[in-house]
């Protein structure tokens, strides 16, 4: 927040949904919809919102990180780069068969990311499997 100036606003062809607030950002998962023929598509990104910077005049002027479809944010802020999971579903068909004691548990895997100002976002490696849920 800049104190003592008049709050200025900007519309984007998206919604915002506030994920966290680091030390170095505030964090909101962007979703765009877009149409393709008759199809819709969903485009998924989380971006830093940074403070006093100017709101960019369009979505690609954020720093952004896409997201899959179905993904869970989490951020853990800290002096030097914030941190942030994201915690992705996999996304594959299950065939249930009549012999199936039960359903099979849903693949998870979570992807790390710092976060800095003026670096933007950087991967911490290749996705890390988790237990299905």
């Amino acid at each position: 927040m800049r104190p003592n100036t008049p709050a200025k606003t900007q519309t984007y062809p998206a919604t915002f949904q506030v994920a966290a607030a680091g030390k170095h950002a505030v964090y909101a998962v962007v979703t765009a919809l877009t149409l393709e023929g008759l199809n819709v598509l969903t485009n998924r990104s989380l971006v830093a919102i940074e403070s006093p910077r100017e709101l960019p005049a369009d979505l690609s002027g954020f720093p952004r990180l896409t997201l899959t479809a179905l993904s869970d944010v989490k951020v853990l802020a800290g002096d030097t780069e914030d941190t942030i999971w994201a915690v992705e579903i996999a996304i594959a068909p299950i065939i249930l068969t009549p012999d199936m004691p039960q359903r099979p548990g849903i693949p998870r895997q979570a992807r790390a990311f710092t976060y800095r100002s003026g670096a933007g976002f950087q991967s911490l490696g290749a996705p890390v499997p988790l237990p299905p849920q």
